[in-house]
């Protein structure tokens, strides 16, 4: 793809001409290109399940860029050149990343336990959810950002003999609402 800069011929020109070249705009400059052609194979399920999650980013992003509150958080996060809809768009394909998941559950109230989260853009939450051996539900709650912006601390308020075979599920949910788990087994 060729890009013309302060060309007088084609500055500010958009559009195809003929079946040949198309030009576009993209950040005060003008690009010009190939016309693209469609491909005449059918779509394989690969294709058409990226094509469903394209189509839902697009649709998340459109909405995000009319919420009060999401559009100045990915406006904050947009790059020179960059529009809120591509970060918004962006964030919908990444989800959180959770990792050193910390602390010795004793089942204590008060026992300390923390994960580090991080997103391309921001984690909103971070929740942990204690199960007993027989799969029932013995606490969860939201755990805290600390200072450091990736680590996130829980302090159990609920005490149990069992802890030995308890599982610990982390959760971590990002601003598009993406959720990561992390399963911590004894």
């Amino acid at each position: 793809m060729a890009t013309s800069k302060n060309n007088v011929v084609t500055h500010g020109l958009s559009g195809k001409v003929g079946d040949l070249i198309v030009f576009k705009q993209q950040n005060g400059k003008t690009i010009v290109g190939k016309m693209p052609q469609k491909s005449s194979k059918p779509p394989t399920e690969a294709q058409l399940s990226v094509n469903e999650r394209f189509k839902l980013a697009s649709k998340y992003a459109q909405q995000a860029i009319l919420d009060p509150v999401l559009k100045p958080k990915y406006a904050g996060f947009a790059k020179t050149g960059q529009s809120v809809f591509n970060v918004a768009f962006a964030d919908f394909f990444s989800p959180p990343i959770l990792s050193d998941a910390a602390g010795i559950y004793n089942g204590a109230v008060g026992c300390q336990l923390i994960v580090k989260a991080i997103d391309n853009y921001e984690v909103k939450s971070v929740k942990l959810s204690i199960y007993l051996a027989d799969e029932s539900l013995l606490e969860e709650g939201e755990a805290v950002l600390q200072l450091d912006g990736v680590t996130w601390k829980y302090a159990c308020t609920l005490a149990t003999t069992d802890f030995a075979t308890c599982t610990l599920t982390w959760s971590a949910t990002d601003l598009a609402n993406n959720t990561t788990l992390l399963v911590v087994s004894p």
